[in-house]
């Protein structure tokens, strides 16, 4: 029996933001380059909590294994924020921070949005977050999606995987 069955998937908030301290608004201290695990994974586990991704809500501090896993992921992506104009204090700010699996963060890493986004000339801090609420919603379900399509897939393959028959 398959562990990670749409059924069985652990229930998750349907936006983790507001579980954050302080509304989220506070700088990592983000670095080109850094470390995702051991600088801003970690972080954002202090601040938060939160210690399962944000997409399926598999544990990533659990084991090794799962460690391995763990990526920061950007809510309303780098490029999508940077296309719209948005300041870089707000796309880079914790609150447009999440925990991923990679799995997850791989699944919509080429992300264009597709919910209304108004042209604006300054984005306030409402508007933000207006817009990471409705673009996180639309991305969950994208995700959840495709790992329907990889379970189906992975369930379909024979028992033993390390056969040649594979």
């Amino acid at each position: 029996m398959l562990a990670e069955s749409a059924e069985n998937r652990p229930e998750k908030s349907k936006v983790p933001f507001e579980r954050y301290p302080d509304e989220g608004r506070q700088q990592l201290g983000l670095r080109r380059g850094a470390n995702a695990r051991w600088e801003y994974g970690l972080q954002l586990r202090r601040k938060t909590g939160e210690t399962t991704c944000a997409f399926c809500g598999m544990d990533l501090f659990s084991t090794y294994e799962r460690w391995l896993l763990l990526q920061v992921d950007h809510a309303v992506p780098t490029s999508v924020a940077k296309n719209l104009g948005i300041p870089f204090d707000l796309y880079e700010d914790l609150f447009n921070l999440v925990l991923a699996c990679a799995a997850c963060n791989g699944f919509d890493n080429r992300y264009r949005y597709r919910v209304d986004v108004p042209s604006l000339a300054a984005w306030t801090v409402e508007e933000f977050v207006a817009l990471r609420d409705a673009v996180f919603a639309e991305r969950t379900g994208r995700i959840a999606a495709r790992r329907d399509v990889e379970l189906a897939f992975f369930a379909s393959l024979p028992a033993r995987l390390n056969t040649p028959n594979l």
